[in-house]
């Protein structure tokens, strides 16, 4: 009993919330100072038909939306209404002779309900029954527009009452208000991003690219962005396959999982004997980038797959109408790994106003930056040798040096045999050894010079690829050619064709 008590009190709460819909949705209104959208001129062709057809075929031809008592729209004929006029004049030969009346709801919405003044005596007559019907039907299709999955029982017990006292038939569902929703298919690639969107947007403008004096788009997000994780470039890494090209990884989460977009569109891959990786973003001009919008949250939602550390979108210039040339050369005092870069980037509008043409050309070149060309690695074995002799001895490979360095196969002393037929042997007292420069041989000396180097590697570097000609940086060479041609057809129609050849290679002496 309890419970049956309840679903009343909830039942009755429903039905009062309908009633207080309606009382506001119908309340008397000045029609020209609520609604002027309904002055506003239409063309419609509505034939004679029942009532609630004609307004949903107004609210079609008229672009306005119609909320109307489906019994008793449903129980009256219209003459029907054509030619050109406003909208609140078509209503009213839509509803001459019927006991319906209009009023305006908002801006281009109308509510019909019963009372019309102009109509005939008979029909007077029928106003005050027609319009207790109207009243009972509109608040059950309120109430089942707009609280069904909640209400579905009350509205059912309310529907039986309503029949029982009437003695006619449920209404159907025609003097439901129609709503049409339509949808587009966009990734709203023209969207302007800021940093107060409302995802976490990091956006760098061409301006802050420009005074940055980066050599390439890698290398300014990987000094620029905190959330980039990526902190070294392929061009460091002497023992990888990828020499020149761009790695960007949002949140830790791999390269892999961040996404690479030009213009808001993906940009292919780059492919290698190994695998398939992230695109290469450093054979885009600089000169070409209006800004850059980087979303470093998981967009998997948005984008899809490779998304989830975030994403990346590079927006290239626009409507570009200047000539600009850019030249940069860096070097050391030290010499070697100098680098050197020239952009060009020049755009143009035809006759008209609605054609652009840009043409953005780029080259990137630079000397390679050897082993020997700084001390680290003599240092490293110099000190090597003065704190820890030991540890060169214990090694089980003896280390390259300038010349050949001797070492026993299973870590015991080494001992030179004798040259002559019964000589005697000479034990030189160390596992290791070294060969002299421009040493002739033990003919040459009876192998006094190798009694000299022994216990002592040559720790001098070897002047080919694992020595002194061991590249520390890639040596990059990019060339890269973009053509971009736009036209605008109308404000909402545009047609372009974007051109694009992005050439990088990379050299790289050793192992």
């Amino acid at each position: 009993m309890s419970f049956s008590s309840n679903k009343a009190a909830s039942c009755h709460s429903i039905i009062a919330l309908t009633v207080a819909l309606m009382s506001v949705l119908f309340a008397p209104q000045a029609l020209q100072a609520e609604a002027p959208g309904l002055a506003r001129a239409v063309t419609v062709d509505i034939g004679p038909q029942k009532v609630s057809t004609a307004l949903i075929e107004l609210s079609h031809q008229a672009a306005v939306q119609v909320l109307m008592p489906g019994l008793v729209a449903d129980q009256q004929n219209t003459k029907g209404v054509r030619g050109t006029m406003s909208v609140q004049q078509a209503l009213s030969k839509l509803l001459k002779g019927t006991t319906l009346r209009y009023r305006a709801v908002g801006e281009n919405v109308i509510g019909i309900e019963a009372g019309a003044e102009d109509a005939s005596p008979a029909a007077k007559a029928d106003a005050d029954r027609t319009a207790r019907l109207s009243a009972a039907d509109s608040a059950s299709k309120m109430q089942r527009i707009a609280l069904a999955p909640v209400a579905e029982e009350a509205a059912n017990d309310e529907k039986a009452k309503r029949s029982a006292a009437t003695e006619s038939t449920a209404p159907d569902s025609s003097g439901i208000p129609e709503i049409l929703v339509k949808g587009a298919r966009s990734s709203n690639t023209d969207i302007r991003r800021t940093e107060d969107d409302v995802q976490p947007y990091v956006v760098f403008d061409a301006e802050e690219i420009s005074r940055s004096m980066v050599p390439d788009l890698e290398t300014f997000l990987r000094t620029r962005l905190p959330m980039n994780q990526s902190h070294g470039s392929n061009g460091q890494n002497t023992i990888g396959v990828r020499g020149n090209e761009s790695t960007i990884d949002l949140r830790g989460l791999g390269a892999d999982q961040t996404l690479i977009l030009v213009n808001g569109r993906r940009m292919p891959g780059v492919a290698t004997p190994v695998d398939f990786y992230q695109p290469d973003i450093n054979g885009i001009p600089l000169s070409a980038v209006e800004r850059i919008e980087i979303l470093p949250s998981t967009a998997g939602g948005i984008y899809g797959g490779g998304a989830t550390g975030g994403v990346v979108n590079i927006i290239l210039k626009r409507d570009y109408n200047d000539l600009e040339l850019t030249a940069r050369y860096d070097g050391t005092f030290a010499g070697g790994g100098a680098q050197r870069r020239l952009d060009a980037t020049a755009g143009f509008t035809l006759e008209g106003g609605r054609t652009n043409v840009m043409l953005t050309a780029s080259y990137r070149d630079g000397n390679p930056l050897y082993m020997g060309d700084r001390d680290f690695a003599a240092r490293s074995r110099a000190l090597q040798e003065e704190n820890n002799h030991a540890a060169i001895i214990a090694s089980t490979n003896p280390v390259h040096g300038y010349t050949t360095n001797i070492r026993s196969a299973n870590g015991s002393n080494l001992v030179l045999k004798p040259i002559a037929p019964g000589g005697a042997e000479r034990p030189l007292n160390s596992p290791i050894a070294s060969v002299p420069i421009g040493y002739a041989g033990p003919d040459s000396d009876n192998g006094a010079a190798l009694l000299g180097t022994a216990d002592h590697y040559n720790l001098a570097l070897a002047d080919d690829v694992l020595g002194n000609q061991y590249s520390l940086l890639s040596t990059p060479s990019v060339r890269s050619l973009q053509l971009s041609v736009r036209r605008e057809f109308t404000d909402r129609i545009e047609a372009f064709v974007d051109a694009a050849r992005y050439d990088n290679r990379s050299v790289r002496m050793g192992s």
